[in-house]
């Protein structure tokens, strides 16, 4: 996996019966965050665990992503598009 490669470990939590009842559209921008934040741990991080949680509740789906690497400054101008995909 590219986070194997990258030395780090991937810790991934999710309920047994996991009920998140996406849409098509839904399920891609999920795969797409999930795929961005994961990229730019490997990248950038130096990180040595990420961990990835899902959750559901009250109809609301969470996904929860963070490692234990050297962080960044969200606020700081950075030239890709992934963060501001993310927040959209």
């Amino acid at each position: 996996t590219l986070l194997g490669m990258a030395g780090m470990e991937l810790h991934f939590e999710a309920p047994e019966a996991l009920k998140a009842n996406l849409n098509m559209i839904q399920r891609k921008n999920v795969y797409l965050i999930y795929k961005e934040a994961i990229n730019n741990a490997a990248k950038y991080s130096r990180a040595k665990n990420v961990r990835v949680i899902l959750t559901t509740s009250h109809r609301m789906f969470q996904m929860t992503i963070a490692d234990d690497g050297v962080g960044f400054d969200a606020h700081a101008s950075h030239q890709g598009n992934g963060l501001r995909n993310i927040q959209r």
